[in-house]
């Protein structure tokens, strides 16, 4: 099964590019369009309405949108049981339960767990993500890092107090003790979380794709995200640069908008020069609705297929050199003054701007210790030495 995943800042137009390609994919592909973005927009999109949260649109295109509360229940499982029987004894019996579970964050964990569960449920062929604005996509694709660290060293922990002291604390606070199926659960979750990081890191399978206008700030940000993808060694195979003006809407004038216009088109094809470009222009229309996404969807792919994989690049690589051992990792267009790096045990810890990646040495690599990094762009060379 093959996934890609549209991202970008809101507004740049993630959902009508997601749709489009979904569109063209299932001429000849059984497709599924997955919207993570909790305020969905894709039923909108193609100007469907349905009460259910799957919407067929062809033979071979289903729309899903996910449900948060469903999904909570089928993720949280024992440990839902025990929040509620913990809340009831201790809170008003008026509070809704199922909203309140619905804590930041967690709408991230219930997408990987759907996307993993169509990857499992093997029904179609091409899965297409049309996630949230920038900031929660980098959320959602380092929870599975981030929640397998925690089930490795602070479940157990955890665990380990409630054998010891779980009865004590309950017979003086009423605080029910938790079972050991809930920190079982949790693991399990944890080891879901991590085969899908895998799968998302397998780059014959998944592929993401940037999408961004020629705006300064959205620009800006759709540089920042690539390099974060990067620094998470995912695969970005591609950039859409929508909304271009087109040479008509300038002849009526407008040359400073036209020459600015051009100099952010450069500027976006030299940025983006190690993948596949791909150009929208602004309609004086509204995109929905299956004609308008059949006319969107010609004019970006042409007779290329969207489930196609456009660029593969290895973000990371050891290299040699007199007796070092140098782990290069490309981040675009960085400043060392952005950068940190710092050893814990097994784990290289590296912070660039607000993105912190906590990831284990490999085996070469666990011997040696950090003696130095540099940056030579679009390279961050960590010097690894005995």
């Amino acid at each position: 099964m093959r996934i890609i995943l549209y991202t970008g800042k809101g507004g740049v137009g993630k959902t009508s590019i997601s749709a489009a390609s979904g569109l063209k994919a299932s001429k000849d592909k059984k497709t599924i369009i997955l919207s993570t973005d909790m305020a969905h927009s894709l039923s909108d999109s193609f100007d469907v309405k349905s009460k259910n949260n799957q919407i067929k649109i062809n033979e071979n295109l289903t729309l899903e949108e996910l449900n948060p509360i469903l999904s909570s229940k089928k993720a949280w499982g024992h440990l839902h049981a025990y929040l509620r029987e913990l809340i009831e004894k201790k809170a008003n019996a008026n509070i809704d339960f199922d909203e309140m579970l619905l804590l930041p964050g967690f709408d991230d964990l219930f997408s990987l767990l759907r996307i993993l569960e169509i990857y499992k449920e093997n029904k179609h062929e091409l899965l297409i993500v049309d996630c949230a604005p920038t900031g929660e996509t980098l959320s959602l694709l380092s929870y599975g890092e981030k929640i397998e660290v925690f089930a490795k060293t602070i479940v157990p922990l955890f665990q380990n107090f409630n054998k010891a002291f779980g009865n004590f604390i309950s017979k003086k606070t009423s605080v029910p003790k938790p079972k050991d199926i809930v920190f079982e659960e949790f693991k399990a979750l944890a080891d879901k979380l991590t085969k899908l990081d895998y799968i998302l890191h397998d780059n014959s399978i998944t592929s993401l794709r940037i999408v961004t206008t020629l705006e300064d700030i959205v620009l800006d940000e759709a540089k920042r995200n690539y390099a974060y993808l990067k620094l998470y060694n995912y695969n970005v195979d591609a950039v859409f640069i929508n909304k271009i003006y087109p040479q008509d809407f300038f002849r009526s004038g407008f040359n400073d908008l036209k020459e600015k216009q051009n100099i952010q088109l450069k500027n976006a094809n030299d940025f983006f020069k190690d993948v596949h470009i791909f150009y929208s222009y602004l309609k004086d229309y509204e995109l929905y609705g299956v004609d308008k996404l059949e006319i969107l969807s010609q004019e970006i792919f042409e007779n290329q297929n969207p489930y196609q994989i456009f660029s593969k690049k290895d973000n990371f690589f050891i290299e040699e050199n007199h007796g070092s051992k140098i782990l290069n990792i490309e981040i675009p267009d960085a400043k060392i003054e952005n950068l940190n790096l710092e050893r814990q045990n097994d784990d290289l810890i590296i912070t660039y701007l607000n993105q912190t990646r906590r990831f284990v040495l490999d085996e070469k690599l666990k011997r040696r210790e950090l003696s130095k990094y540099v940056y030579e762009n679009p390279y961050l060379k960590i010097y690894m030495d005995y």
